[in-house]
């Protein structure tokens, strides 16, 4: 298993809104594709 890159946000994207329509917070899911690269990748 790799670890995640900014390369990958168009993967791990859907799978988060996944995650949240599943869970049943999709109404309240607040996570672009933005958030995630500044959140998750950004230096």
């Amino acid at each position: 298993m790799d670890l995640a890159t900014a390369a990958d946000i168009p993967a791990l994207l859907p799978l988060m809104e996944g995650l949240a329509d599943f869970e049943h917070y999709r109404d309240t899911f607040a996570v672009t594709a933005e958030v995630l690269y500044r959140q998750g990748f950004a230096q």
